[in-house]
């Protein structure tokens, strides 16, 4: 769909229709073949391209692999060639090799002429198979570094105490020590076995947004679309985002938050549903 009329990188690849929605040129269509592989490693026939979609992929891979895959990606296309992506997927890898043709849009360039296809890696990592995780809302409130008392985050769904319960517990804990490496490194080591687990996502974004802001935007990607009402992490992206001059995006990210602290304000805590205190991450 489309947010306003017809951007002038899109009219060469897409055609508008008359319920406002954007589709692929017949022309386009009619040459596209399905071929299931692994994109590390595969033959791309018919490689460079001129159009790529990569909708939602990147954000399931270790940083190594993403960066390889933008390797890959970055090697297969022409010089003038368009890369679409999710919103998920516009991590701070693409910078290396992309630039946006629009700073409100998830489409981007090569910045340069990349020359030959970038050649298979033998032993590199397999993408990850089978069916996409579900979109599921955290199950206990997020809470890092939130210290406006006007700011209440999502409650949690009357529910069982969640399995994950008692490792956010030591989280809360070691937080409570003041001590940055060992609240990464319990962060971590949830994140290991429970890599959705927002509130453990959070803590570890307070411990790298000064070392490695790269890192911790990723994370708040990851975690705003896995719970699209995760406040903090909208905010951390709109302040990413500034500091990189992408105003436009900083400002988008701020109604964003605005929208999710309005939701999150108004939505009744049900019985049993626990408060940002109640999980003892509140800083």
């Amino acid at each position: 769909a489309l947010r306003d009329g017809m951007p002038p990188w899109a009219e060469p690849s897409f055609d508008r229709t008359a319920d406002d929605e954007v589709v692929l040129q017949s022309e386009l269509l009619d040459r596209i073949r399905f071929l299931p592989g692994d994109m590390l490693t595969c033959d791309l026939p018919s490689a460079p391209y001129d159009l790529v979609l990569c909708r939602n992929l990147a954000i399931y891979l270790s940083d190594s692999a993403q960066r390889r895959l933008v390797d890959r990606l970055a090697g297969v296309m022409t010089e003038d060639a368009l890369l679409l992506v999710g919103h998920a997927d516009a991590v701070m890898s693409l910078l290396d090799r992309f630039e946006r043709v629009d700073p409100a849009a998830f489409a981007f360039r090569t910045r340069a002429r990349r020359g030959a296809i970038v050649p298979i890696v033998p032993d590199a990592r397999k993408l990850r198979t089978g069916t996409s995780p579900v979109r599921r809302p955290p199950d206990a409130p997020s809470a890092t570094a939130l210290t406006s008392p006007s700011f209440r985050t999502r409650p949690a769904r009357a529910e069982p105490e969640p399995a994950g319960r008692s490792d956010r517990k030591s989280i809360a804990e070691t937080i409570e020590t003041n001590e940055p490496r060992a609240v990464e490194a319990a962060a971590r080591a949830v994140l290991q076995s429970k890599p959705d687990d927002i509130p453990a996502m959070l803590a570890l974004v307070e411990q790298r947004l000064a070392q490695d802001p790269d890192e911790a935007e990723r994370l708040c990607r990851r975690i705003v679309y896995l719970d699209a009402r995760q406040e903090r992490a909208l905010m951390v992206l709109a302040d990413l985002a500034d500091r990189r001059g992408r105003i436009e995006e900083a400002n988008r990210f701020r109604r964003r938050a605005m929208r999710a602290h309005l939701e999150n304000w108004n939505e009744p805590e049900g019985e049993g549903g626990a408060s940002a205190k109640d999980t003892g991450l509140t800083t």
